[in-house]
């Protein structure tokens, strides 16, 4: 059985939703808040689409580490490969695009 101030809500001396600031709707008490859950919101989706670990990609920045490379250097190199990858042929580099 866990801890006995766990076992009943009435046994806290604060409410949960006071002590993080947000409401039962979700939305925060300040802008500072809502600001810092959108950007780790947003961190944690672009993580998600890189295949990056949420948590993994933040204790390394957050101890400095520099071992997972930093977001906007993946999202280049993912775009430019997407790119390379949609050149057409005629127009690549090498190719005589029918130019005499």
């Amino acid at each position: 059985m866990g801890p006995s101030w766990a076992q009943s809500s009435e046994r806290l001396p604060f409410q949960v939703d006071q002590f993080l600031g947000s409401r039962p709707s979700g939305s925060t008490r300040s802008e500072l808040r809502r600001s810092a859950r959108d950007t780790f919101a947003s961190l944690k989706k672009t993580c998600r689409r890189l295949g990056v670990n949420f948590w993994a990609y933040l204790q390394d920045r957050v101890r400095g580490l520099g071992q997972i490379p930093r977001l906007a250097d993946q999202i280049r190199q993912k775009a430019g490969g997407a790119a390379a990858r949609k050149v057409p042929a005629a127009l690549s580099p090498g190719a005589d695009n029918g130019v005499v």
